[in-house]
């Protein structure tokens, strides 16, 4: 088998995995806002962003998500989604030099009043625009503990497959302990290890150092980190060095009785003749002024049979939400990157822009909800900062309309979706699917000038769940 052809169908099975895990859980059920304490807790999120220290790396991204997606008797059913991206240097015009995209995909069934899990998964390393890539896939039990001022985790199990990579089994443990705390946040200390080991060998990535939590940020808010990392894990970053940055936590929104939640987005996965995977998050501040900051981080894998496609949509800025409409101004930045080939050229977009967007459109109404819209819809203007394509045109549009079947009605409801994006850039996407609350099953075509593969259509069959408020 030619190595382009390996790389295809690692990342197929990577995303018939991640199907496999999510079509199960939508047939258990499909409702992610709790009425209940016998319902599903919120999802939680956590992005961050610092320097490290060495001569290898500059910056370290990380972006992680624990949703709960179904309940099975006494157990939950979740899914965990961490991926870091680790960052060369800056090539200027907010373009950055990206070395690999280090992930882990996992389906966990927990005990919640026992505190065991039971998990199986898969972590990967692809490296991006140049070769190389890893994973191994396993089964795993852990064990979690809580005390007064901390709280500690351990799993282990064995490897049931792998590619490029020694190992008969996997462990981690985590701790987080509580030093001191005053009335503006908590000093913690954290520290974790994750590691393969086989054939009389242990190697893993290890983490340690103090964490300063704001003021009630337990499941939510900022968080500020020096910690010292030691890499040494086959599918990690393999460096050394100190991690300064920034962290922020978020959660969707709870039962009814509960604050709003600071996060919403969502998961989907995909294939045909090609296959795709997404993560779509966005963080939402407490309020400030009439409005609320917003980070909107959006990742995008896309396979084809020349090269595989790795793209990042990120959105910084303000918003303002209405009755029914969300305004807001926002600086947009796309790179996009090809995953696991040597890649001649990185590729970027950068607009300041206006947008005006219907509440449910980044996560429907629930079904029932009174004065729940036919139409949804997304409007983005904005002006050309810098583009590796061109500069033709100094303007950007981007839009979005969605047209419900049925408006309220509990059975599933069809709908009709196009987005289209016009500017220094081409883009399209068509789609027509079915949703059962935040549960759906789509269809669609996709339409995008910035993709390096030769192939500008996409057709494409999956699945997706969408958690947060409207």
């Amino acid at each position: 088998m030619t190595r382009p052809a390996f790389r295809r169908r690692v990342l197929r099975r990577a995303v018939y995995v991640t199907v496999l895990l999510l079509g199960t859980a939508s047939t258990v059920t499909a409702d992610s806002e709790p009425q209940d304490d016998e319902t599903l807790p919120p999802a939680q999120a956590r992005g961050a962003i610092a320097w490290i220290g060495g001569e290898a790396l500059d910056l370290w991204g990380e972006l992680g998500l624990d949703a709960p997606v179904a309940r099975i008797g006494p157990f939950q059913l979740g899914l965990r989604i961490e991926t870091t991206t680790t960052i060369q240097k800056t090539l200027g015009d907010f373009t950055f030099l990206v070395r690999e995209l280090l992930y882990q995909v996992e389906g966990r069934l927990q005990a919640p009043t026992l505190r065991w899990t039971a998990v199986v998964g898969q972590r990967g390393r692809e490296a991006v625009d140049r070769p190389g890539q890893g994973f191994v896939r396993y089964v795993g039990l852990g064990r979690s503990w809580t005390f007064p001022r901390g709280e500690a985790a351990v799993e282990l199990g064995p490897v049931v497959d792998r590619r490029e990579v020694r190992a008969e089994g996997y462990g981690r443990a985590t701790l987080r302990f509580e030093l001191a705390a005053a009335e503006s946040g908590a000093w913690l200390v954290d520290g974790s290890y994750d590691g393969l080991f086989g054939e009389g060998s242990l190697a893993g990535d290890a983490r340690l150092g103090p964490t300063w939590r704001s003021r009630g940020a337990r499941t939510e808010g900022l968080e500020l980190f020096a910690h010292y990392l030691h890499a040494r894990h086959p599918l990690g970053a393999r460096v050394r060095g100190a991690l300064l940055g920034m962290a922020y936590r978020a959660r969707s929104a709870g039962n009814p009785s509960s604050e709003p939640g600071h996060l919403s987005g969502l998961l989907a996965a995909g294939t045909a003749r090609r296959h795709a995977g997404r993560l779509w998050l966005v963080f939402h501040s407490p309020p400030l002024g009439r409005g609320r900051l917003a980070a909107d981080f959006d990742l995008h894998v896309l396979t084809a049979d020349d090269t595989g496609d790795l793209y990042y949509l990120y959105r910084l800025g303000y918003e303002q939400p209405r009755p029914r409409w969300l305004w807001g101004v926002s600086f947009y930045h796309r790179s996009n990157h090809q995953l696991a080939e040597p890649g001649g050229k990185i590729t970027s977009l950068n607009v300041l822009e206006w947008s005006a967007e219907s509440l449910g459109w980044r996560v429907p109404h629930a079904e029932g909800a009174p004065r729940a819209p036919r139409w949804e819809g997304r409007l983005r203007a904005g002006a050309l900062l810098t583009s590796s394509f061109g500069e033709r045109r100094r303007w950007h549009l981007d839009l979005g309309a969605r047209w419900w079947v049925r408006r309220a009605a509990r059975s599933p409801r069809p709908y009709v979706e196009l987005e289209a994006e016009a500017g220094d850039v081409q883009r399209r996407r068509y789609a027509a699917g079915v949703r059962l609350e935040r549960v759906a099953w789509f269809v669609e075509l996709r339409r995008d000038t910035q993709w390096f593969s030769r192939d500008r259509d996409a057709w494409l069959l999956g699945w997706q769940r969408a958690f947060g408020s409207p």
